[in-house]
């Protein structure tokens, strides 16, 4: 069973700025391993956002207390791997309201 993703949301939809936070879960004693994850925004093209957030993430999941974003539906899909190997993977939607 890979890592798990956990989307925790103060209220949807929310108001930039807002508080973003992830929560990792591993299993079987495995832990993840921060440096794997990969943030994207999908789009058309696709944003690769995982630079942007590096400064956020730990182990533990990923914690940006001041997020700024335009108001609307934001399609945004995070990966990560645990030091088995498994891959955990996750797509949300981010309400953004004005």
């Amino acid at each position: 069973r890979g890592p798990k993703i956990e989307f925790i949301a103060e209220s949807e939809p929310s108001h930039s700025p807002m508080h973003f936070q992830l929560k990792f879960v591993s299993y079987g004693g495995a832990k993840i391993d921060p440096d794997s994850i990969k943030f994207t925004y999908l789009k058309t093209p696709s944003v690769d956002l995982t630079g942007r957030v590096m400064p956020f993430v730990q182990a533990t999941g990923i914690d940006i207390p001041d997020t700024q974003l335009p108001a609307g539906d934001h399609m945004l899909r995070v990966d990560i791997k645990d030091s088995d190997g498994r891959i955990g993977s996750t797509i949300f939607v981010l309400k953004v309201t004005p």
